[in-house]
């Protein structure tokens, strides 16, 4: 992940930092629209390799506007005004292999004088294209047209397209209140500086790209619509393998912005390689969803979580005709659904991923069926079953929506002689059960036995406090935890060895919880037939419940867990995917991991580098891990230079101790760049 300066300071060194996985593989590009970048007043088009809308020569090029005297983002001077149109600039990324990744990002902010006169005002696009060609996967944040039924709230949405033979169609997903981006709810006001940052990840073929999209505000730190979504392209995009990223917006009329207020601050696009640890079955993401509506009831909503209503695939099943998701919200992380008592959720029912994990897993590989997931607790001494997440060999035919022959653990007992109409569903299934016991949190993976009341059995695996997730006194509100139940296929035949990681996002904590050996023959023969579920057992009544997002299930190759990196990775409940951001804060997990920071805490990124301009001292931390290089690049100009190789510096401890380096960078010159790549 590349961190930078986002403008030079005269007679300084600016410094940067960049967290790559390979030296030289990374490519990077990054501009501020500073005259030190050799940016001047007047049209962006023809500057430094850019070209915009209007490109006709008996035109004006008034599309977009360069000011190297306005300030930006924290005061930093050079903005580029978008009045209408599209801009791109003429720096490409390579997405050759499955795993390659793009990710373009513009800071901006606007100035908003009403509601939306249309129904989708396009505020701010970033499409990818296929060099030579005009297929392209895209992402619009759209300024939504108010709905009287709602308080004429001024809303935001997402559009998703692909173009070409084989794309997908422009699809309009959900909206979020635009007050998160700073705007009042009435769609009067200056919203603060926003981060809106598209990844696109190469899949196997082009049904399965991954689209990340953040729009962060950071000037409260907190996210103000996002969405992950698996996409389609057409054959011509998958094989053209290098790409540009272009920005596009539409006039200030139908936006009903403020002319000249569309102030982008900086722009980057890069793209860098990872390793591939997993295949992705799915990933229920309530932020991006397509039929929930933010902090309203979803009585009768259909239940689809995901962009494709048309394809099986994208389809979650019923385990009751009734709501899961009561209501859905917003808060710091994005949006989220509530399954609550005091929300329109139905309890003992849940959701299915009725096609399956997709392949077999192979002897040694793990299935990892995750969520975010927070819990609201019962007042007083209480044994109340709350969430479980499980795997389970009894599949579900679609039948308009439902099919009741096949409600599994319908009933407050995962146990035959409880539920006599399906006997020995337990049996077909792995997975664990989060309880409210009293004071604590209790951990189940035994699902094969009786543990409707905690107190009277001996099959809790484990117990956390509720104080330790944040719920105490009168606050029965807990923190955000990521809950990652995961089963290893043995090469013993019908047993895997289950474990549980909850990692606590807002403190950082985490726990594990491990029962080894279990046997499940079901499951260990079942092939792709081993179906994800999130199910809610009993009934809440007492203003008690939970909160999720982001379920999502993976089939983890069997060296995804070893070596110290992954070790940290597992500690942590993290995916292991290197340049995944966990937490969302701008720098990535392996990034996190070399400079001493928590990945799942946004407010600890560990030690960045610093720069003494006296003594020429580049001080910067790294893990006592010996597969890490650290190369201290440098550059005197971003316009006419290049990054140069300075010096390269191994780690050669293996204690895990983060510790401090030194390389001393000559200061030729009043003005110059360094940045830090880390292998």
């Amino acid at each position: 992940m590349k961190m930078e300066n986002r403008k030079p300071i005269a007679s300084m060194i600016a410094v940067a930092c960049a967290v790559v996985l390979a030296a030289g593989q990374s490519q990077a590009a990054f501009t501020g629209f500073t005259a030190e970048e050799g940016y001047t007043n007047g049209y962006l088009r023809g500057q430094n390799n850019w070209q915009t809308a209007w490109s006709d020569t008996n035109l004006p090029p008034t599309a977009y506007e360069v000011d190297t005297t306005a300030a930006g983002y924290g005061g930093a001077l050079g903005i580029a005004v978008m009045n209408e149109g599209w801009a791109f600039w003429s720096e490409s990324v390579d997405l050759v292999n499955r795993g390659d990744t793009a990710v373009a990002k513009a800071v901006f902010r606007y100035n908003a004088q009403g509601q939306t006169p249309a129904a989708n005002g396009q505020l701010m696009e970033i499409a990818f294209l296929g060099t030579g060609g005009n297929d392209q996967i895209r992402v619009t944040l759209r300024r939504t047209e108010k709905r009287p039924n709602d308080g004429n709230r001024s809303r935001m949405s997402f559009q998703l397209a692909s173009t070409g033979t084989g794309g997908l169609s422009a699809l309009a997903l959900e909206s979020h209140y635009e007050a998160h981006n700073g705007v009042g709810t009435t769609g009067i006001g200056q919203s603060d500086w926003l981060e809106f940052t598209a990844k696109l990840m190469r899949g196997k073929t082009r049904l399965d790209w991954k689209l990340d999209v953040i729009v962060k505000n950071l000037q409260t730190g907190e996210v103000a619509i996002a969405g992950r979504w698996t996409i389609k392209s057409s054959s011509n995009f998958f094989n053209v393998g290098n790409y540009i990223a272009r920005l596009n917006g539409k006039d200030i009329v139908e936006n009903n912005i403020v002319a000249g207020s569309r102030q982008i601050d900086s722009y980057e696009i890069y793209s860098y390689p990872q390793t591939i640890l997993y295949d992705e079955v799915c990933d229920g993401n309530i932020d991006g969803a397509k039929s929930k509506t933010e902090e309203t009831s979803t009585q009768g909503a259909s239940g689809n979580w995901t962009i494709d209503n048309s394809d099986p695939w994208y389809h979650w099943g019923y385990l009751a005709s009734v709501n899961f998701i009561g209501s859905v919200g917003h808060d710091a992380f994005g949006k989220f659904g509530s399954h609550k008592s005091s929300d329109w959720a139905v309890n003992q029912t849940g959701r299915k991923w009725i096609s399956g994990i997709g392949r077999s897993p192979d002897i040694g590989e793990t299935v990892e069926w995750s969520v975010n997931y927070r819990m609201t607790a019962a007042p007083g001494d209480i044994d109340q079953p709350h969430l479980d997440l499980y795997l389970t060999a009894n599949g579900i035919a679609l039948t308009s929506g439902t099919d009741a022959s096949t409600k599994i653990a319908y009933a407050t007992n995962q146990v035959a002689d409880v539920e006599a109409t399906y006997p020995n569903e337990y049996m077909k299934m792995l997975g664990v059960r989060i309880s409210q016991y009293n004071s604590h949190m209790a951990i189940h993976l035994r699902p094969a036995i009786n543990y409707s009341s905690v107190g009277s059995s001996n099959t809790v695996t484990g117990f956390i406090p509720l104080s330790d997730i944040g719920i105490a006194g009168t606050d029965r509100e807990g923190d955000h935890l990521n809950v990652a139940f995961r089963a290893k296929k043995l090469e013993t035949p019908t047993l895997w060895d289950c474990s549980v990681i909850i990692s606590n996002i807002d403190t950082g904590a985490t726990w594990t919880f491990a029962e080894d050996g279990l046997a499940n023959a079901p499951l260990y023969y079942s092939g792709a037939s081993i179906y994800p579920t999130v199910y809610s057992p009993k009934a809440f009544n007492d203003g008690d419940g939970f909160e999720i997002d982001d379920l999502i299930c993976r089939i983890y190759y069997s060296y995804a867990f070893t070596g110290p990196w992954n070790i940290y990775a597992t500690e942590h409940g993290l995916s292991g995917v290197k340049t995944a951001d966990w937490d969302n804060d701008g720098m990535n997990d392996w990034g996190e991991y070399v400079f001493g920071g928590n990945p799942t805490n946004p407010a600890s990124m560990g030690a960045l580098p610093t720069y003494d301009g006296v003594s020429g001292a580049y001080t910067f931390p790294l893990r006592g891990d010996p597969t890490i290089v650290a190369h201290v690049m440098t550059n005197a100009d971003l316009v006419n230079g290049a990054w140069g190789l300075f010096e390269t510096i191994s780690v050669g401890t293996a204690d895990g101790v983060v510790s401090n380096y030194t390389s001393i960078v000559d200061t030729v010159g009043s003005a110059g760049y360094i940045k830090l790549e880390v292998e």
